[in-house]
């Protein structure tokens, strides 16, 4: 199901760039589709809370230590090098049972289940609120006590909330730059692809439109992996305990974007013509050999702290057939990324594509003047 949600959501926004020809404007209606694709996405990713059952906040408590095991998302590397645990965890839950006041403890003892109808113990410092004692579905953030099966109450995030993302122990919030990292790397690939595409077109007919499209392409794409990066730092930073940590996926994306930036670093040492088209053809159609090998073959072929490692029990939580990997919610949501970028990517090749031709029409007429 997950395989076919992303065949779809790429399908449908490759369909929605090829609609009409990147030199051409695109009608108000498409360019409000897509800004409505982009902000949808951007809302769904970072608004719902996250919730998960007490399962989750169990392991989580177990971060750090020895007896915690895969966990989705994460790669083995990733677990053993986590020395703390998370004390605050979000769990969706319904009450079962009235509030009472623990004289013992001067606190309010709640008993509450979750989605998979484990039952345990919630400690309020005050009286809980009426709202939540009557809620359907509450997300509380908690944080363990002494006893095994009683936990502390930090907050009340949502009270019977439409969507609740899962919540992933060892990731938490983090799990979030999940629907912005991927997508980047996947425009890039699709950007270079495009380029290589129209080189290839160019050096067939030498149509100079090949080429802009080509330019075009390649410089979303270059942008794309600089973003990729960028947002894979920040991962690393928080999850890894540094912005770069020389690994593998690391090491490799900022490879391929040496490359890329070399196509106009090519370009810009040959004057504008014949020659820098050809030349900066030729060479996208080499470049785009590395770019299967440095994204989906190398990476995987040695150690990782990034999921889908040499030695990772899974394959990473995008291509991973386990429901483990992603969970519905999440397939479904980052089926939806992949179909926003996507549509994303059409319009800025769009722009780029028509912006170069302004230039390339301006530096014309200014050579006829000379």
């Amino acid at each position: 199901m997950k395989y076919l949600l992303m065949l779809v959501a790429i399908g449908a926004g490759i369909g929605l760039v090829a609609l009409y020809p990147p030199e051409r404007p695109r009608p108000i209606w498409w360019q409000w589709t897509v800004l409505g694709l982009v902000t949808l996405l951007i809302v769904a990713a970072l608004l719902p809370p996250l919730g998960g059952n007490i399962a989750d906040a169990l392991v989580a408590r177990r971060l750090g230590t020895q007896h915690v095991g895969a966990l989705p998302l994460m790669s083995m590397q990733e677990v053993q090098r986590m020395k703390v645990p998370e004390r605050v965890v979000p769990i969706l839950v319904r009450c079962v049972d009235s509030a009472r006041f623990d004289a013992a403890l001067s606190m309010w003892r709640v008993q509450v289940e979750d989605r998979q109808r484990q039952q345990l113990t919630l400690l309020f410092a005050t009286e809980p609120p009426t709202r939540l004692l009557r809620a359907a579905s509450a997300v509380v953030a908690v944080e363990p006590t002494e006893v095994e099966n009683v936990w502390s109450v930090r907050r009340i995030e949502a009270f019977e909330p439409w969507v609740v993302m899962p919540y992933v122990p060892g990731l938490g919030e983090r799990a979030r730059i999940l629907y912005f990292h991927v997508p980047m790397a996947w425009i890039a690939v699709l950007a270079y692809a495009v380029g290589m595409l129209s080189a290839v077109q160019y050096l067939r007919r030498r149509q100079p439109l090949a080429d802009i499209r080509a330019t075009a392409a390649v410089a979303v794409g270059t942008l794309s992996t600089i973003l990729a990066t960028v947002t894979g730092a920040i991962w690393a930073r928080f999850n890894w305990g540094s912005f770069w940590n020389w690994d593998p996926r690391q090491t490799t994306i900022v490879v391929l974007l040496l490359i890329y930036l070399a196509y106009f670093a090519l370009r810009a040492s040959l004057p504008a013509g014949e020659r820098q088209a050809q030349l900066g053809s030729v060479y996208l159609v080499f470049a785009f050999v590395t770019v299967p090998f440095l994204v989906f073959v190398l990476p995987r072929l040695m150690e990782s702290l990034h999921p889908g490692g040499r030695g990772d029990v899974g394959l990473g939580p995008v291509i991973d057939p386990s429901p483990e990997a992603l969970a519905p919610v999440k397939q479904l949501l980052f089926a939806y990324s992949l179909l926003a970028f996507t549509a994303l990517f059409g319009w800025l090749w769009s722009c780029l594509v028509r912006l170069l031709r302004v230039s390339a029409a301006v530096r014309w007429h200014e050579a006829r003047q000379r």
